[in-house]
């Protein structure tokens, strides 16, 4: 037991600048190779205000750190965290941010496999990866935690809310993601991302600074989505987006995103959708949306005051049958429902069986 001292720490094998910590109480148990450790201290005033470090290990010299196994609990008061780079290896590169933080890792074979960190900080620039750029973000709140699996990690945050610069602020969330590259025991990647709340906007800038797989940014950077996933499920097995089987469910608000492929563009759309890679179904409670459609009309945005409905789809073999039920949909020019289905072998156009009936239109906007 150690109370009130002053010790300056050198790192040599760090070949790290002197650390002179104050107002110093430790407290040491060691039982065999099982350690016990706590002990608070004041660091240079550049650093912050106080430092509190508690320990659980199991381990045997001190020489030996690849031995080394247990549980590791820090926390921070205002702290500048870039500061402690010289003596701190940080699982993240950290190159700037200020604030308070607090940190529970677990330690096995002398490696961090498990952390979680709940934050309080602001002016943060950080590296996620290696082949990931470095991510700029003005403020950062909530909690953080990821884990190595056998074959690969999981990740995720708790009511995590955080502004770039230059973009708008994202509210509080929190989302679980997994994912499995493929190797030697796994011959196909797999993945998984859960969510109570998904802000597709904010989430899309930065997904080229996350841990995502790689095509999974490229293609979340093709259909540039905006809008709000709510209550979202999203599981794969393979190559997204073409060798890949899914299962998604979500419901969404005012959701957009660009033409993509066959698919036509829209924006503002509202409601729910359930989908495998093989068949899936959308319900519609849209208002005040758009739907792109190059492919069929020479002015392709149609704007509509409202637009309900069911569409489904199904794929066999190369082809796809889609199916519309109780559709409904009105904008200045006319208003009407619709039901029936379309159905394609994968050669030639396909066939439709439609029926539609308009209860109003405007006859001076028919070559629209």
């Amino acid at each position: 037991i150690i109370r009130g001292a002053e010790i300056e720490w050198l790192d040599e094998a760090r070949k790290a600048p002197p650390l002179t910590l104050s107002a110093l109480n430790l407290r040491l148990e060691n039982d065999g190779d099982e350690h016990l450790v706590g002990f608070s201290a004041r660091p240079p005033r550049e650093l912050g205000p106080g430092m509190e470090v508690r320990a659980s290990l199991e381990g045997g010299s001190v020489r030996h750190p690849a031995q080394w196994s247990g549980r590791v609990y820090a926390e921070f008061g205002y702290t500048d965290l870039a500061g402690w780079r010289a003596w701190v290896d940080y699982p993240l590169d950290v190159r700037r941010g200020e604030g308070a933080l607090r940190l529970w890792a677990t330690l096995s074979g002398g490696k961090i496999t498990r952390g979680t960190a709940d934050v309080a900080l602001s002016n943060v620039s950080v590296r996620l990866a290696k082949d990931l750029p470095v991510l700029e973000v003005s403020t950062v709140r909530g909690r953080v935690y990821g884990r190595e699996t056998p074959h690969g990690y999981d990740f995720g945050v708790r009511n995590l809310a955080l502004a770039s610069p230059g973009a708008a602020a994202m509210s509080a969330t929190s989302f679980r993601a997994s994912w499995q590259p493929a190797n030697g025991t796994t011959p196909t990647q797999r993945g998984s991302v859960s969510a109570n709340l998904i802000e597709l906007a904010p989430l899309a800038r930065v997904a080229e600074y996350l841990p995502f797989p790689a095509d999974l940014r490229k293609l979340l950077a093709e259909l540039a989505p905006q809008g709000n996933l709510l209550d979202a499920k999203f599981d794969w097995t393979g190559e997204l987006p073409d060798r890949a089987s899914f299962t998604a469910k979500t419901r969404f608000d005012g959701l957009t995103m660009n033409a993509w492929r066959s698919i036509p563009g829209f924006a503002g759309l509202s409601g729910s959708v359930e989908a495998t890679e093989k068949k899936g179904v959308v319900n519609l409670a849209s208002r005040a949306s758009e739907l792109e459609l190059p492919r069929v009309f020479p002015e392709p945005r149609i704007l509509l005051d409202s637009l309900n409905g069911e569409v489904g789809w199904e794929r066999a073999g190369s082809g796809v049958a889609v199916r519309l039920a109780n559709l409904s949909y009105a904008n200045e020019d006319l208003a009407g429902t619709a039901y029936g289905a379309y159905a394609w072998t994968g050669e030639g156009p396909g066939v439709v069986d439609l029926t539609a009936q308009l209860s109003r239109a405007d006859g001076k906007r028919t070559a629209r």
